[in-house]
C-alpha cells in the first residue's frame, strides 16, 4: 500500500495543484490525505482528482464552524473507506486491503497545547483497537531536542504529551527516508526546521504486513515535506517447511498413526516410494497435531508468560 499525506495550507495555490499533480502522476497511491486545504469541498472542483485516477468523493473531517482541514482521497476503484472516527483533528478511517480490515487515523494536530490534549485521547481510545492501525500527519510537535534546528526554545511540556500519547497507544515511528526535517519557515536568515508531521504504526501491523516505511519527500514550493508512507503485505509462502516437534513423540496415539500410514502401500519404484511415503505422512502428521493440539501457540504464549513471572519474581527476592 502506498499512502501520501501533505499539509497543504492552501489548496487554490496554483504552485500546490502543480505540485499535487506531479506527485499523483509518479506516486502510484492507494490514499492520499492532504491537510489544511483551506477551502470547502463543494468550493473545490472534483475533476481535478477524477482526471488523475482518483475517486472524485472527498471524505472529509468535521470542523463544526469551520471549513474541514483534512480530506482523504482514494484510488479509483478501490473499495469505499468506513469512517470510525472523527473530530477537528483527526479522521480515521477503515480500509480493506488485500482482505484485511485495516485502521488509518490521519491527523492535523492544533498549533496550541491545551487544544492537542483533545487529539492525544481520542487516538488513545482508538488505540484499543485489535486491527493493523497507523497514525499518519502534522503533529505540531516534535519527540526529541535535536529534531529540531534553529531559533525558538523547545517546548518539553508538548514533547512530554506526545510522547505519553505514543506510549499509550503503543506506536512505533515508521523508519524515515529522505529529509530529516518535515517543516520549515523557509527564511534565509533566522531559519527554523522541526521535525512535525510523522508516521507511527501498532504491534498488529507489523504483525501482519511484516514492514512500513516513510520518505520524506522534497518540495520546495510549501512549508511541509509530504509524506510518502509504504507497506507491503509478504505473501505466504506456498510450500511452507514441514516443523517437527519432538513433544509429539510422548503421546500415545503418535508412533501408532505414523506405523499405520507408513505401512500403507505404495505402488513406485524405491525412491519415489520413499518420497511418497514421507509426503503421506507428513499430510496426516499436520492435520493429526491441529487436532490433537489445538491450542499450542496460546500454551506457548501462557507457558512463557508464567516463566517470565517467575523469573521476575526471582530477580526482585
Amino acid at each position: 500500500m502506498h499512502v501520501l499525506f501533505w499539509n497543504i495550507r492552501g489548496v487554490r495555490k496554483e504552485a500546490v495543484r502543480r505540485a499535487l499533480k506531479y506527485l499523483l502522476r509518479e506516486s502510484s497511491l492507494q490514499i492520499l490525505c492532504v491537510a489544511e486545504t483551506m477551502v470547502e469541498v463543494s468550493s473545490f472542483p472534483s475533476l481535478f482528482f477524477d482526471n488523475l485516477g482518483y475517486a472524485a468523493e472527498v471524505i472529509p473531517n468535521n470542523c463544526q464552524d469551520r471549513v474541514p482541514n483534512i480530506w482523504v482521497i482514494r484510488k479509483r476503484g478501490m473499495a469505499h473507506p468506513s469512517l470510525v472516527s472523527m473530530s477537528d483533528q483527526q479522521l480515521t478511517v477503515e480500509i480493506d486491503w488485500m482482505g484485511k480490515r485495516v485502521l488509518m487515523s490521519f491527523i492535523h494536530a492544533s498549533c496550541f497545547k491545551i487544544e492537542r490534549i483533545s487529539l492525544w485521547f481520542d487516538l488513545a481510545l482508538i488505540s484499543t483497537t485489535t486491527s493493523p492501525w497507523v497514525v499518519i500527519g502534522d503533529s505540531n510537535a516534535t519527540l526529541m531536542s535535536h529534531e529540531k534546528r534553529g531559533l525558538g526554545n523547545f517546548n518539553l511540556g508538548s514533547t512530554a504529551e506526545f510522547q505519553a500519547m505514543v506510549d499509550t497507544c503503543m506506536l512505533l515511528p515508521c523508519p524515515s527516508q529522505g529529509k530529516k526535517y518535515t517543516w520549515s519557515n523557509n527564511h534565509k536568515r533566522a531559519n527554523v526546521l522541526p521535525v512535525l508531521d510523522w508516521s507511527f504504526y501498532n504491534e498488529q501491523w507489523i504483525d501482519e504486513f511484516k514492514n512500513v516505511s516513510q520518505q520524506v519527500l522534497t518540495c520546495s514550493a510549501l512549508d511541509h515535506s509530504p509524506l510518502f508512507i509504504q507497506s507491503f503485505a509478504v505473501p505466504k509462502p506456498p510450500n511452507i517447511p514441514f516443523r517437527f516437534h519432538s513433544f509429539w513423540m510422548d503421546n500415545n496415539g503418535f508412533l501408532p498413526m505414523v506405523e499405520n500410514v507408513w505401512s500403507q502401500s505404495v505402488s513406485e519404484n524405491s525412491i519415489s516410494r520413499l518420497a511418497q511415503k514421507l509426503k503421506f505422512v507428513k499430510l496426516v502428521v499436520k492435520a493429526w497435531a491441529k487436532g490433537a493440539f489445538p491450542n499450542l501457540n496460546e500454551e506457548v504464549d501462557k507457558a512463557t508468560s508464567n516463566l517470565k513471572r517467575v523469573q521476575d519474581s526471582i530477580a526482585e527476592s
